[in-house]
C-alpha cells in the first residue's frame, strides 16, 4: 500500500484531471466515469470507504448511462464497489457486487481471462469471511485453474 503522501498526491493529480475532464466534456462521459472511480479508489486506499463508495456509485451511474448492459469498465466499477462492501465488513452486499461483476466479465471476456482470477479471489475472500468455506474453495479453485494457463 502506498504511503499517505503518496495518496494524497495521487488524489490531488486525479481531482486535478476530473476537473479538467468536467469543464471540457459533457456530465455523463465515460472519461468523467474513470476520474470519478479513481479517486474513490483513492479514498479507498486511505480508509474513507463511504467517500470510496460515494465516488465510486457516482462512476457506476454513469457507466450505466453509456454502456449496454454487460461491458467491462462497467464490471470494473461494480467490481470496485463490491471491493468497498468488504472493506466495511459488508460481506452480503460485497458479494452481490462480485457476483454480478463475475458474471459480466464471464459474458464479455474469454473464459480464462485473468480479471476473472481476481474476481474470483475476491469473491472466494467474502465467502470465507461469512463462513461459507466450500463456496470459497470452489471460487479459489477456479482462479487458480485459471491462473496455472495463463
Amino acid at each position: 500500500m502506498a504511503d499517505k503522501g503518496q495518496l494524497k498526491l495521487a488524489l490531488e493529480k486525479y481531482q486535478h484531471a476530473y476537473e479538467i475532464r468536467r469543464k471540457k466534456l459533457p456530465n455523463n462521459h465515460p472519461h468523467i466515469a474513470i476520474s470519478l472511480n479513481n479517486i474513490g479508489l483513492i479514498y479507498k486506499d486511505e480508509g474513507n470507504f463511504d467517500k470510496a463508495l460515494d465516488y465510486c456509485q457516482k462512476a457506476l451511474i454513469i457507466d450505466e448511462i453509456n454502456y449496454p448492459k454487460d461491458h467491462v469498465l462497467k464490471a470494473m466499477t461494480i467490481e470496485n464497489i463490491g471491493g468497498i462492501y468488504k472493506e466495511k465488513y459488508l460481506f452480503s452486499k460485497a458479494q452481490t457486487y462480485f457476483l454480478r461483476a463475475l458474471n459480466m466479465y464471464k459474458s464479455v471476456l474469454p473464459p480464462n481471462h485473468h480479471f476473472l482470477t481476481d474476481i474470483l479471489n475476491s469473491l472466494g475472500k467474502v465467502y470465507c469471511d461469512q463462513g461459507y468455506y466450500d463456496r470459497a474453495l470452489t471460487c479459489y479453485q477456479k482462479a487458480f485453474a485459471i491462473s496455472e494457463i495463463n
